[in-house]
């Protein structure tokens, strides 16, 4: 599969890739290797330290750099080490135990190339696996939607393609950040405008035990995020503030609705079923006087034979 667009007419795309030197790295390049978009850089920062494997200056047809570090760097350092480093017009990180489908980059080029400039991200689905590469219910493609971000993060790291020009306005990987420095960078980039979202599944997210907090939810991660929803909520615009209350109070009236509806339902239930004892009293009643009718009728009859066995 190729890109409808010549390859000449392509921006070029920076992959973006932090390495701690696993296994699953191989499987990620190879991933990048096979993308029908042309045009293609990949850039790889060892956050490793001493130990880390050297690469080649290719991922197949595309041209790799290596940068490389005696020292272990924190994932958001090295986030930044690789914006940095990124020459593409457009830009996009890939963890190195994920994977993406041959056509991602391709599918969200074309979607952020046909936006208006002021779009900064276009992303798409992404299905998530488990250590074994098994399949998982669990996906990740839900539209735009601001007041959602600042909810949650429901964008994946590698989901997303956007313009290196946010680097310009300002927007960076967070280094006092341990965790959720992915969700804090989208919510940077939504404040200078709306995402596209492509509908579709393109990429890969595999989640294992050592998954970030992103899918791990502990009390940990719990704490993580309410330290980042309260760093962002005084930064809010009073519509998006507006906007979250309304959400907040849409959902405590649906919630009340919801419970209304099930005591409604419960109370339905209960009739129901006193109605059932009634009618099975009923029915059994019935069929106790049917029963006594019956014996009566043979009581008769039995009764009508012996007159007419006496008369002979």
């Amino acid at each position: 599969m190729t890109s409808p667009v010549p390859l000449d007419a392509q921006p070029l795309v920076s992959v973006l890739i932090r390495s701690m030197d696993r296994p699953s790295l191989d499987n990620a390049l190879a991933s990048v290797a096979a993308q029908a978009w042309g045009n293609i850089e990949v850039v790889v920062v060892n956050a490793k330290g001493a130990g880390h494997r050297q690469l080649p200056s290719c991922c197949g047809s595309f041209p790799l750099r290596f940068i490389d570090s005696v020292t272990p760097r924190p994932r958001s350092e090295a986030a930044n080490v690789a914006l940095d480093s990124a020459a593409g017009a457009f830009l996009l990180f890939l963890d190195d135990d994920d994977l993406l489908d041959a056509g991602h980059i391709s599918t969200l080029a074309q979607a952020l190339s046909a936006a208006s400039p002021d779009i900064p991200v276009a992303y798409t689905g992404i299905r998530c696996t488990d250590e074994e590469g098994q399949v998982l219910e669990q996906t990740y493609a839900t539209p735009f939607s601001r007041i959602q971000l600042f909810a949650g993060n429901y964008i994946p790291i590698h989901a997303a393609l956007f313009r290196q020009t946010v680097l310009s306005q300002g927007v960076r990987i967070d280094t006092a950040l341990a965790v959720y420095e992915d969700w804090d960078f989208w919510l940077q980039i939504a404040q200078l405008g709306d995402f596209v979202f492509v509908d579709g599944i393109s990429a890969t997210y595999c989640i294992s035990s050592a998954a970030g907090f992103g899918v791990n939810y502990d009390e940990r991660a719990k704490q993580a995020a309410a330290a980042l929803i309260r760093r962002w909520l005084p930064r809010c615009a009073d519509a998006d503030l507006l906007a979250i209350m309304a959400s907040v109070g849409g959902e405590v009236q649906h919630q009340a609705e919801l419970t209304a509806l099930q005591a409604r339902t419960h109370a339905q239930l209960l009739e129901a079923d006193a109605q059932l004892v009634t009618a099975d009293q009923q029915l059994r009643q019935c069929m106790a006087e049917l029963q006594i009718i019956r014996q009566s009728n043979a009581w008769k009859f039995i009764q009508k034979l012996r007159k007419i066995r006496d008369a002979f």
